[in-house]
């Protein structure tokens, strides 16, 4: 919510206009990030701003194949126990994985970076 906002106040000139936009697609998100994201798309390409989508790949067709012992990763998405009321969050890595490296990367490969 907090970068669709800033986003959307730099494409509106109230402040300081960056070279582009990142987003981090884990592969599984709600239908309405997807349909959140072409919103941005069009308001990016209409106000010439490139939006790059990048990913690290399908979190949920990874973590279900290392479940099945197949060859997939397991990156320790948000799971919940049956501990108590509403249960508990077990240990996560997933934002690292699938959202920060991704972004990363593609930020070293914008100015030249090599990995």
């Amino acid at each position: 919510m907090q970068s669709t906002c800033l986003l959307l106040m730099c494409l509106r000139g109230e402040y300081a206009r960056p070279d582009c936009a990142i987003f981090s697609d884990t592969g599984w998100e709600p239908r309405g990030v997807y349909e959140h994201l072409e919103r941005l798309q069009r308001e990016c390409k209409k106000e010439g701003l490139p939006l790059h989508v990048v990913s690290a790949g399908n979190i949920k067709e990874d973590t279900t194949a290392f479940i099945k012992n197949e060859k997939g990763r397991l990156s320790a998405p948000p799971f919940f126990t049956d501990a108590g009321e509403g249960g508990a969050p077990l240990v996560r890595q997933c934002t690292k994985e699938y959202k920060i490296n991704p972004i990363i990367t593609k930020v070293r490969s914008l100015v030249g970076v090599k990995p």
